[in-house]
């Protein structure tokens, strides 16, 4: 019987922590309970705790005491707390076409706002582990889109330069510029286009700078895109030699200035 006892107690304490187990104040003053051959405190529970029919707490040659007479005090090792948690929604972007503004020129009409997703939770923790984590509630504030007008509009300038003389340009824009040859291990010496890379011949990201597209280099002279390359992204172009050993160029930010390939068609 008493094993029974004792494994019910176990339970009980895995969901409890006693926080103060017995308070005999006033009735049994200044005395303590030990579990030793002198001081012996025992627990009768009938149905496996379901009913308590009584306690007996009691010590050698003591008095009884009865179960109105003890006070017990627990508290749950559960908790459960609400955790809210923000994400952030970006803002979308929208272009409008200006046409009287200059080609590559931009101007901000209104701007984005983030927009916010709030979700709430209930979380559930033994002690201090989470054991449990639900959904109960999300909330949305909408990004405002950002609006931006981009020109179409076609200028065509002329730039003098110091080698070729007077160019026409509709478009200058600043780059990222490198060299490079066909003669490297496992190069076949062609360009994207099928043409030798010799001076002249340069590699662009197509986005940026379409193949067949002429343009001035500063400090390089007269190229042509005709190539294309994995590192060559974006704003960043590499211009072609035979030998780019003997190539009189490093690697450096210059300006190129877009001769062909305007979206209104060539200069007349």
């Amino acid at each position: 019987m008493h094993k029974h006892y004792f494994s019910l107690l176990i339970l009980l304490l895995g969901l409890f922590k006693i926080s103060g187990v017995f308070d005999v104040s006033g009735i049994i003053k200044h005395k303590t309970y030990a579990s030793d051959s002198k001081n012996n405190l025992s627990y009768e529970l009938n149905n496996y705790g379901e009913n308590i029919d009584k306690v007996n707490a009691r010590r050698s040659g003591g008095e009884v005491l009865g179960i109105s007479d003890i006070k017990v005090t627990t508290e749950t090792a559960f908790d459960v707390k609400e955790d809210i948690v923000k994400e952030q929604i970006p803002y979308p972007t929208k272009y409008v076409e200006d046409k009287d503004m200059e080609y590559g020129l931009e101007k901000l009409l209104e701007k984005g706002v983030n927009g916010t997703r709030t979700l709430t939770y209930k979380v559930t923790f033994w002690i201090d582990d989470e054991i449990d984590r639900q959904l109960i509630k999300t909330g949305v504030e909408e990004p405002v889109e950002e609006k931006i007008a981009k020109g179409t509009k076609i200028v065509w300038r002329e730039y003098k330069t110091s080698d070729v003389g007077g160019v026409w340009y509709w478009q200058k824009i600043k780059v990222w510029a490198t060299k490079y040859d066909g003669n490297c291990y496992g190069c076949s010496g062609r360009t994207f286009s099928g043409t030798s890379v010799v001076k002249g011949v340069c590699a662009t990201d197509p986005k940026t700078i379409k193949l067949g597209t002429n343009f001035y280099v500063d400090g390089y002279g007269i190229c042509r895109a005709e190539d294309i390359g994995g590192a060559i992204k974006g704003n960043k172009i590499d211009l072609g030699f035979e030998d780019a050993s003997k190539g009189n160029w490093g690697a450096a930010w210059t300006y190129v200035y877009l001769l062909s390939n305007s979206p209104e068609g060539d200069r007349k």
